[in-house]
């Protein structure tokens, strides 16, 4: 998929939340799912994220435009199904907007996101008369990075579906461990100024599953 997250505006997100004792079973049913359908040119582009703070799995599919969601939810009812039935708490879905004015992307290494697997992630909730605040706050923040020549890869999307509206997501992707932990600390995503604005605040952390990359 040639550089995904800065090529597609769309993205639909499918949380899927599976209890501790069943994360097991549930990986490798999804690793079974993945390779079966590794070769079907019918198969969904998606990217697969293990949550690391907690028993979840997140899925990212690209949509060429707001009719893919037809689609979408067609290829979702046969792929999920039967792995909800056997192993899933919930699940979630909602859909984003990329904000390419709010991103920053360092240099061409960082446009795979296979070579920056380790990621944080923010989900903020604004008030409702917020968003344009916190998008200038973001669209500084990318400017700011961009003009230091700085190292740190950061990409954000507005939800336009979902709870909570309006919402942000935001993330931060790096190439290891270490990276990911220097990078964070630099990231000054929420001042004492963008804060005035923010409702609530959900942090993530995860990894890239390369292996089951549909």
């Amino acid at each position: 998929m040639r550089s995904a997250f800065d090529f597609y505006d769309i993205w639909m997100i499918r949380e899927e939340f599976i209890p501790f004792a069943k994360k097991g079973g549930y990986s490798s049913d999804l690793k079974s799912t993945v390779e079966a359908k590794s070769h079907s040119s019918k198969c969904w582009p998606c990217y697969v994220v293990e949550e690391l703070n907690e028993s979840k799995f997140i899925y990212l599919f690209p949509m060429k435009n707001y009719g893919s969601l037809d689609t979408y939810f067609e290829q979702k009812s046969v792929d999920h199904q039967l792995r909800e039935k056997s192993f899933v708490s919930y699940a979630t879905n909602s859909l984003l907007r990329r904000l390419p004015e709010c991103s920053y992307r360092p240099d061409e290494s960082y446009e795979d996101w296979e070579t920056t697997p380790y990621i944080n992630y923010w989900v903020i909730s604004v008030k409702y008369d917020g968003d344009d605040d916190f998008e200038a706050h973001l669209k500084a923040l990318a400017q700011e990075h961009k003009k230091s020549a700085s190292h740190l890869c950061f990409r954000s999307w507005r939800m336009t579906f979902g709870a909570e509206l309006p919402k942000y997501v935001i993330v931060l992707y790096s190439k290891s461990k270490a990276e990911l932990k220097v990078h964070s600390a630099k990231l000054d995503l929420l001042t004492s100024e963008s804060r005035q604005v923010v409702r609530r605040v959900n942090v993530g952390k995860g990894f890239l599953r390369t292996d089951l990359k549909k």
